[in-house]
């Protein structure tokens, strides 16, 4: 081309060299000359620049920081203000429901056996330890003439529900032995079945609650020594002295005489009367009466009634439940104590089993009564 200039358009930043040759009409061509130049950045493209848009983005980064750290300051002041409110509301209303607990421990409390009324027992103790403030098991007593009624009861569930069912099943006791004529203890298991049901509409429809007890009572004439008992799933042990034909069987290592489920350590048995396999409630068998069984005691029987809090409590070394085994042997280890140091042998005897690790599962109660 004829021109004597060249135009270069969008060149970046730099430092360039120019290089240029002519030629003439007769194809000769010149050297080379060349022209080193330099394009400078634009101002927004400086390093300065740069560095003025760090600065504006830590400063905005920073301006968005302290607003929404003062926005989330004020929210949290504001659920904070919020959550001690409902925690007072939720302290009040606690604080209204543990007196009304406390009040239900006192109404449980009144209705249980004072000491006015076990006195005509003589030797006895009574392990009562509740799970919670109030509890699901209770015990009761009364006496008609010569006779005296002892009951060891197991309601469903512990806690308020337990204490309702326990407040229940006192009230219904009371008026059907106190206010009537029955004093045989499966007529008693049979009425308090019927008052039960009665009370709490059960149809033995399979969607309704099936809250019942368990519960063990016999009745001891003090004057023939003769024990009736009767049981809704909860057993009944005594202690006896062996016998000179039992004794002389021993010696020839024979145990012949021992039926299932007993013990003995060598000079008394361990035995248990069993309890109809049914609740003091709706059942499948409500129709089916409670059996009776009678026993003939004597000087130096032991009875015991309870429920399964003792037995079904874990502990141990490996968290295991205590168990009726167990249980059955701790009972022959101090039946010969008097009935104050069996309560604290057996007191002693749970707590070390739960060690301080375990919590308590249930109710505790058992019941000693020594002739």
């Amino acid at each position: 081309s004829d021109k004597t200039y060249k135009d270069y358009t969008n060149l970046a930043e730099g430092n360039y060299t120019f290089l240029v040759k002519a030629k003439d009409i007769y194809d000769f061509e010149s050297t080379v000359a060349s022209y080193e130049f330099t394009v400078l950045p634009p101002w927004y493209r400086t390093y300065w620049a740069y560095a003025g848009y760090v600065i504006l983005l830590a400063a905005f980064v920073y301006m968005v920081v302290v607003l929404y750290t003062k926005n989330l300051r004020e929210i949290i002041k504001r659920k904070t203000s919020e959550i001690r409110k409902q925690k007072d509301e939720i302290e009040e209303k606690n604080e209204h429901i543990m007196d009304s607990i406390k009040y239900a421990k006192r109404i449980q409390t009144a209705l249980l056996p004072g000491e006015s009324l076990m006195s005509p027992l003589h030797e006895h103790f009574v392990l009562f330890k509740p799970r919670d403030i109030v509890s699901g098991d209770y015990y009761w007593m009364a006496h008609k003439e010569n006779k005296s009624f002892i009951v060891a009861a197991d309601c469903t569930g512990h806690g308020v529900p337990g204490a309702f069912m326990s407040m229940l099943g006192m009230s219904f006791l009371n008026e059907i032995v106190n206010k009537s004529q029955i004093i045989e203890p499966d007529e008693i298991l049979n009425k308090l079945r019927e008052s039960v049901i009665s009370a709490l509409k059960q149809t033995g429809k399979s969607d309704e609650a099936k809250d019942g007890m368990d519960l063990a009572m016999y009745v001891w004439d003090r004057e023939t020594n003769l024990i009736a008992f009767s049981g809704a799933n909860n057993p009944l042990y005594y202690t006896r002295p062996l016998n000179e034909n039992e004794l002389g069987l021993l010696k020839k290592e024979d145990e012949s005489f021992l039926e299932k489920g007993e013990i003995h350590d060598g000079k008394n048995l361990l035995k248990q009367i069993k309890a109809d396999k049914m609740p003091i409630g709706i059942y499948v068998k409500k129709d089916i009466p409670f059996s009776k069984h009678t026993l003939q005691a004597a000087e130096g029987f032991t009875f015991y009634t309870f429920s399964d809090g003792f037995v079904d409590q874990f502990g141990g070394p490996i968290g295991k439940k205590f168990m009726t085994k167990a249980f059955k042997k701790l009972l022959l280890s101090v039946y010969d104590k008097p009935m104050e140091e069996q309560r604290q042998a057996l007191d002693d005897a749970i707590e070390n089993w739960m060690g301080g690790k375990h919590e308590q599962v249930d109710d505790v109660l058992v019941i000693g009564l020594r002739i």
